[in-house]
């Protein structure tokens, strides 16, 4: 015999006049675990943005001394992103010219709670 299915919107009816041979014994909960599974990767994401951000301006601040203690046109960005790159070969994003972005973002703001908020 012919069953009706249930409801899987979550209201707990059913859905009229749809017949099979299947009956479910619970509603389902698949919907509330797509938007769970939805909203904790967009703060993972976030929270992954936010640190390499933090990472990103500290580097910069990192160079921003060095280049205050070093004489202008040291090669501090060049050194640092050939050090770098030598010992994470497998992470983009460590270029001389990166770094360079990196430094102007600490240098456009030097307070991080400030660039934090931003």
């Amino acid at each position: 015999t012919a069953h009706r299915v249930p409801d899987v919107r979550g209201a707990g009816g059913v859905v009229t006049g749809a017949t099979t041979a299947y009956r479910s014994r619970t509603p389902s909960r698949l919907p509330k675990s797509k938007t769970r599974i939805a909203a904790a990767r967009t703060r993972a994401a976030l929270a992954v943005n936010s640190e390499l951000i933090r990472l990103y301006w500290e580097i910069g601040q990192e160079i921003l001394g060095r280049q205050g203690r070093e004489d202008r046109g040291s090669g501090v960005t060049k050194r640092l992103s050939s050090d770098l790159r030598r010992v994470f070969p497998d992470i983009n994003g460590l270029s001389e010219t990166n770094l360079r972005h990196m430094r102007a973002l600490a240098q456009a703001w030097p307070d991080w709670e400030v660039c934090s908020q931003t």
